[in-house]
């Protein structure tokens, strides 16, 4: 059985990962997402299953991947008369690079994607 990793973005159907990842191995796929018919919000409850070769090739192929930017503030320490004080930022002073999941599937053949809906 080949390598893999589970990202899963629910509680609900963890028993359920050891069926998608049967069902993506059996398939030789890089990529198995799993959804479930009775969920209102689909962006936010789905499990994804990546092969450990496919997260190789992905980390290689950066470039397939839509990133994007969002200005955030973040607190950070600064030395002022040897000493170390804590500031908390008022405004943004550092940018945090963003990608949805769903890019991953532009490095990715179609035949080599599995889709399994659940749904009781």
């Amino acid at each position: 059985m080949a390598a893999y990793l589970i990202c899963n973005t629910s509680q609900k159907y963890v028993g359920a990962n050891s069926l998608l990842l049967g069902f993506v191995n059996s398939h030789k796929a890089d990529i198995g997402i799993q959804i479930s018919k009775d969920v209102e919000n689909f962006d936010e409850d789905f499990d994804m299953i990546f092969s450990m070769n496919f997260m190789k090739k992905l980390m290689k192929w950066i470039n397939k991947l839509k990133f994007f930017v969002i200005p955030k503030p973040n607190s950070h320490v600064e030395k002022v008369d040897k000493e170390w004080v804590d500031v908390e930022a008022s405004s943004p002073n550092s940018y945090e690079l963003c990608c949805t999941i769903y890019s991953s599937l532009n490095a990715c053949s179609l035949d080599k994607v599995c889709v399994m809906e659940i749904t009781e």
